[in-house]
């Protein structure tokens, strides 16, 4: 099944749900889907300016990818990727964001990978 980083848990789909994945994985590919989401984030604010009176240095982005990968850790059926006909359920969190580096040739996006995201705090 190749590597796979950390303790997981490989599930075996339904028959009928096999076939729906084949079923879809016979279509021809589609575009990439794009959404545009408003939020509120008043509290979230709130909570990062809180955070630095605190002294701590945290940032939104940073607040709001702690959230995402606790919540995700909380429900576990959301962290599934699928590996040939069969389902990987991670125990952690890996959460991958991009940070700028700079070059002599300019800014570049290079992706981040946050290990076990879900036990790490905002400011970590």
């Amino acid at each position: 099944m190749g590597d796979l980083i950390g303790s997981h848990l490989v599930i075996t789909p339904s028959a009928d749900r096999r076939f729906s994945m084949d079923a879809f994985a016979a279509l021809p590919s589609s575009h990439l889907m794009i959404a545009l989401l408003e939020l509120d984030v008043t509290r979230a604010s709130e909570a990062v300016e809180a955070m630095r009176a605190r002294g701590e240095r945290v940032s939104l982005f940073a607040f709001l990818v702690q959230a995402i990968a606790a919540t995700i850790a909380e429900h576990p059926e959301m962290n599934l990727v699928r590996h040939g006909d069969r389902f990987v359920r991670f125990d952690d969190v890996d959460v991958s964001v991009p940070v700028e580096v700079r070059t002599a040739e300019g800014h570049f996006p290079r992706p981040v990978v946050l290990r076990r995201a879900q036990h790490l705090s905002a400011p970590e």
